[in-house]
C-alpha cells in the first residue's frame, strides 16, 4: 500500500514487515529480497523504517495470499517467477530454481497478470514494466508504480498523488489520491482527506473514506483501522470482527493472525477465525497469514534480550502443528509453492537467502 503514512503492501524481513498496527513511512519503494551480502533486506531506496508499536489510536505492519487461502498466492508469482538478487541485480528464477531473467535490473518487484515493474536505469524510479521473457513492454515516467492487479496499477506521476493505470500507461483512474493500494477481489483502498476507503474498478466510491487505515480484501475481508484498534470489514464496509486488536494481518484458511499486546518486543500472537474468536491461541513471538495452508510462524525468541533475533521461523497447518520445522533466520509466506526464507549463519545478524518448497526442500539458495 502506498500513501501519506504508508510503506508499500509487501513484508519480507522480521520486525519489517506491514503488520496491521506498526508505523509505516511514506514515499518508500517496494521492500525486495536482497540477497548480496548474505542478508535478507529492504530495500526502500532512501527510506527509514519505523517499527515501533502504535497505541490503539495510531498506527501497524505483514502480507497477502489464497487457495483458500489469502490473496498474495494468486496475484505475485502467478506466473511462475521469483524475484532474486545477485550483486545489487535483480532477476527471477521458475519453480525448479533456474534462472529465467538473468538478474540485471537494478529494482524489480513481483510478476502479477503477465507484468512486473522494474527500475531499469539505476535512478530509483520504476520506469518500465517487463513480461516474462524479460522484455521492456511499457515504459513509464511515474517515478513509484505498483503490480497489476485487476488490469490497473497505482501509480504516482508527482511527488504528492495516486491514480491507477492501464497496461498501456494510461490514467484510468485520475491522480486524486494522498494513498493507495492495489485492487484485491474487486476493490481498492485510497487516502481522500486523512481518512481510507474503497473504490471500485471504475473509481467509484463503494465504502466512503473513515478509517484510519485500510488494507487490501482477503477472503471477502479487510483489516482496517479505527480510534479503537484494528478489526476487518465485509465488502458493505460492515463490521464482522469488531476493532480492539492492537495488529492483525490478513485472512488465508479462514484465519488471521492477530494480538492484543502493547509491547510490539513482548506481544505474542495467534490466529483468530471469522467470528473474531481465537482458533490457535496466542503464543508465537510472531505469525503471518496462511498461504497453501502453511504459516509462518516465530517462536524462541528471547523477550528479555529481543534484539539477538535468537527466535527461529517455522510453519505450521492449520491445526497449529508444525509442517516445517522451526529453523530460519526469516521467513514468508508461500507464493506459487516456494516461500522465501533466510538460513542461520555465523553472523547472529544476518541470514542466507533461499526459496523453499510446501515440504521445506531448498529449491534455491543465494550463491
Amino acid at each position: 500500500m502506498w500513501g501519506s503514512d504508508h510503506r508499500p503492501y509487501r513484508h519480507h524481513r522480521t520486525g519489517l514487515r506491514k503488520r496491521r498496527g506498526l508505523n509505516r513511512i511514506s514515499g518508500c519503494l517496494h521492500p525486495v529480497i536482497a540477497l548480496s551480502s548474505a542478508i535478507i533486506v529492504l530495500a526502500t531506496a532512501g527510506c527509514g523504517v519505523a517499527t515501533a508499536p502504535a497505541e490503539p489510536s495510531t498506527e501497524v505492519t505483514s502480507t497477502t495470499i489464497s487457495e483458500g487461502s489469502t490473496t498474495m498466492e494468486s496475484e505475485a508469482t502467478q506466473s511462475g517467477l521469483y524475484l532474486i538478487e545477485v550483486n545489487d541485480l535483480y532477476g527471477f528464477i521458475d519453480k525448479t530454481g533456474s534462472v529465467v531473467i538473468k538478474p540485471q535490473f537494478t529494482w524489480a518487484w513481483d510478476f502479477s497478470e503477465g507484468l512486473a515493474p522494474v527500475d531499469t536505469n539505476g535512478d530509483g524510479n520504476w520506469d518500465a514494466y517487463i513480461d516474462e521473457r524479460g522484455q521492456v513492454v511499457l515504459k513509464t515516467s511515474y517515478g513509484l508504480v505498483d503490480s497489476f492487479s485487476g488490469g490497473l496499477a497505482v501509480a504516482r506521476p508527482d511527488d504528492a498523488n495516486w491514480g491507477f493505470i492501464d497496461p498501456a500507461g494510461k490514467f484510468t483512474i485520475p491522480v486524486q489520491y494522498q494513498g493507495a493500494s492495489g485492487f484485491s477481489e474487486g476493490l481498492a483502498a485510497v487516502e481522500e482527506g486523512n481518512r481510507w476507503g474503497y473504490i471500485d474498478t471504475a473509481g467509484r466510491f463503494v465504502i466512503q473514506p473513515q478509517f484510519r487505515q485500510a488494507e487490501r480484501f482477503s477472503e471477502g475481508l479487510a483489516a482496517v483501522q479505527t480510534e479503537q484498534g484494528w478489526g476487518f470489514i465485509d465488502q458493505t464496509g460492515r463490521f464482522v470482527i469488531q476493532p480492539g486488536f492492537t495488529a492483525v494481518s490478513d485472512f488465508g484458511s479462514g484465519m488471521a493472525p492477530a494480538t492484543k499486546g502493547n509491547d510490539a518486543d513482548t506481544w505474542l500472537w495467534g490466529f483468530i477465525d471469522r467470528t473474531g474468536k481465537w482458533v490457535i491461541e496466542p503464543k508465537f513471538n510472531d505469525a503471518l497469514s496462511y498461504s497453501s495452508g502453511l504459516a509462518a510462524v516465530l517462536s524462541g525468541v528471547d523477550v528479555s534480550n529481543p534484539g539477538t533475533m535468537a527466535g527461529r521461523w517455522g510453519y505450521i497447518d492449520t491445526s497449529g502443528k508444525y509442517v516445517i520445522q522451526p529453523q530460519f533466520f526469516d521467513a514468508n509466506p508461500f507464493s506459487g509453492g516456494l516461500a522465501s526464507v533466510a538460513f542461520p549463519t555465523d553472523d547472529p545478524t544476518q541470514g542466507r537467502a533461499a526459496y523453499i518448497d510446501l515440504t521445506g526442500k531448498t529449491v534455491w539458495m543465494e550463491p
